[in-house]
């Protein structure tokens, strides 16, 4: 019997189409690189598409704490752009909150030196 399994017989995962499933995507559990997948690249254009209403205003923290905590455990291409590109998208649309959330980030404890850095990025370029 032949039991590896190439996961050919497997649908790719759908991409979000709201915040809320945005945030589930980017908190996809162990195991689940297709779901973080789908979402961090579809993270940036959903950001800017989402009209400024109360769902955007209230997820932008949550969407930002998850980016920035995320790390690369699954070695995706092009992670690293992706999400600053969509924490980029998510300072310019909710800039008091971001900011604010992002400066004390960079000042919280046990916080590693990329995502210092990261911040400090996001902020920068979200200025210019």
């Amino acid at each position: 019997y032949d039991l590896t399994d190439d996961r050919s017989d497997l649908l790719p995962a759908p991409r979000p189409k709201h915040l809320r499933h945005l945030l589930a995507g980017l908190r996809a559990k162990t195991g689940e690189h297709q779901t973080l997948a789908a979402a961090l690249e579809s993270a940036e254009a959903l950001v800017r598409a989402a009209p400024m209403a109360r769902e955007l205003i209230t997820l932008a923290r949550p969407i930002a704490h998850a980016l920035l905590h995320l790390h690369n455990e699954y070695s995706l291409p092009g992670f690293a752009q992706q999400r600053r590109r969509a924490l980029c998208a998510l300072t310019v649309r909710c800039p008091d909150s971001l900011s604010e959330y992002l400066t004390a980030e960079f000042y919280g404890t046990n916080h590693t030196l990329e995502m210092r850095l990261e911040a400090l990025l996001v902020i920068r370029a979200a200025a210019e």
